[in-house]
């Protein structure tokens, strides 16, 4: 998948679903507006690829996730969530980041 086929399938999907090297690719075509790195994931990031603003984070599948949103925003809101669903782990709740909802 090239980067205008991911750009164009986030408009219509909650979630896709990429490889390495798309994200490679989409990384050199994008500005990184935030960069979180919870204790034991791989990173989440918020970017900007033209007018989209898009969050990219990996899975516990390890699968490398990328959501379109509306605003930055709204962005963030979700990596605080995120952020905070991690600390939750990190504390012994029990709980779970459901990835693909």
């Amino acid at each position: 998948m090239n980067v205008d086929e991911l750009l164009d399938a986030a408009k219509r999907e909650r979630y896709v679903v990429i490889d390495e090297d798309t994200l490679r690719a989409l990384l050199a075509r994008s500005e990184i507006l935030e960069k979180e790195t919870p204790p034991g994931v791989d990173p989440i990031r918020v970017l900007r690829s033209g007018d989209d603003i898009l969050v990219q984070e990996t899975s516990d599948r390890k699968e490398i996730l990328v959501r379109r949103f509306p605003s930055r925003d709204d962005a963030y809101r979700f990596v605080r969530a995120r952020r905070d669903a991690y600390d939750r782990i990190w504390d012994g709740c029990g709980c779970r980041v459901e990835y693909y909802e």
